[in-house]
């Protein structure tokens, strides 16, 4: 079992950091003990990868990475990961990988070039990919709270599947915040653009005013998947519960149906002479209680479900909120009745 791009030991020239690989910062080799102990790493790794020991090579083509960052420990890297599962971190690794492949024309390295190629495409279809634009340069930049780097970034910033938040940040401006929701293989532009903070320095030399009223607020990407997950259990419980009553209104009409085809003023009274008739009275009366008590957790759920949605659903900055909601579901012998209550 040979490692996953290069089989033979490897050149790991004194490559300067790159701000292109956000999974984890490379190192700068600045002796050539930095660049042995990199060489040292590696083949340790590439050992642990022909053992089949992946996560324990993906430790040591890490650690090679933090001694010094060059393209071959990138492709080492990107390829464990990906047999790893570790998506996102392949794709960073295998983009570093490729944009810096150094040319040969060694069969080996065209082989090792094409697999990288191959894991790449393979693994950019799971992730979502950010083309960010920040200013002004030098703001760092976080992911879910996270720090990937600062601007500008040379290759995009990938993401796994799902909601994201961005922020930027940079001394005496701003922070700006962006929410986007990643798609597998989509790739996304996205621009954030710090503004000084009231009552800092802007860059032509003037005070901004204390009392000037602050720009917008940027806008961000509002977030709907929870309040439509929500509205749609509220949809599917209320539904539930419609059937449900409708069910239990049948079973309860059935009874009283039985309950009048048998004589007597009290036929099913103690010593009835008619008690097969009377249990069968029974058992549609116990499946009516109990479809009842189906529809009033259904009720219940689809009203509390509806007032997270009003909660979860995205509002503007300037939208007064709800203080207290109280939902309310009460049952009588005529049906179920829902309410909401409280102050907004």
């Amino acid at each position: 079992m040979h490692p996953p791009l290069f089989v033979a030991a490897l050149t790991l020239g004194a490559v300067g950091l790159t701000r292109g690989a956000h999974a984890e910062p490379g190192g700068v080799a600045r002796s050539e003990a930095d660049r042995t102990r990199a060489r040292d790493l590696m083949r340790e790794g590439n050992e642990l990868y022909g053992e089949g020991r992946l996560t324990d090579a993906f430790t040591k083509y890490l650690q090679a990475w933090r001694t010094a960052q060059a393209f071959d420990i990138a492709c080492n890297l990107g390829g464990t990961a990906s047999e790893l599962s570790m998506n996102r971190d392949a794709a960073e690794y295998l983009d570093y990988c490729l944009r810096h492949y150094a040319a040969s024309s060694r069969p080996e390295a065209v082989a090792a070039e094409q697999r990288a190629r191959a894991a790449f495409e393979t693994v950019r279809a799971k992730v979502g990919a950010v083309n960010l634009r920040v200013t002004p340069a030098g703001a760092e930049v976080f992911v879910d709270g996270a720090a990937v780097g600062r601007a500008p970034f040379e290759s995009p910033v990938y993401v796994e599947e799902g909601p994201h938040r961005f922020a930027a940040r940079h001394a005496g401006l701003e922070t700006v915040v962006l929410d986007i929701v990643a798609k597998p293989g989509e790739t996304l532009d996205a621009a954030l653009e710090l503004k000084p903070a009231a009552g800092e320095v802007s860059s032509s030399g003037s005070e901004k005013p204390a009392d000037v009223s602050p720009a917008a607020p940027p806008s961000e990407t509002k977030n709907y998947v929870p309040s439509i997950v929500t509205a749609s259990v509220g949809g599917l419980a209320l539904a539930g519960g419609v059937v449900f009553l409708a069910v239990r209104s049948g079973k309860q009409s059935d009874a009283s149906d039985k309950l009048d085809t048998i004589d007597g003023e009290n036929p099913c009274g103690n010593g009835t002479p008619h008690a097969s008739e009377c249990g069968e009275v029974a058992d549609l009366s116990d499946e009516a209680a109990t479809y009842g008590t189906l529809s009033l957790v259904s009720f219940s759920i689809a009203a509390t479900a509806g007032v997270a949605t009003y909660l979860l659903w995205p509002k503007d900055g300037s939208a007064s909120g709800v203080r207290s909601v109280r939902p309310t579901v009460a049952a009588s012998n005529e049906g179920l009745f829902a309410s909401l209550s409280g102050a907004f």
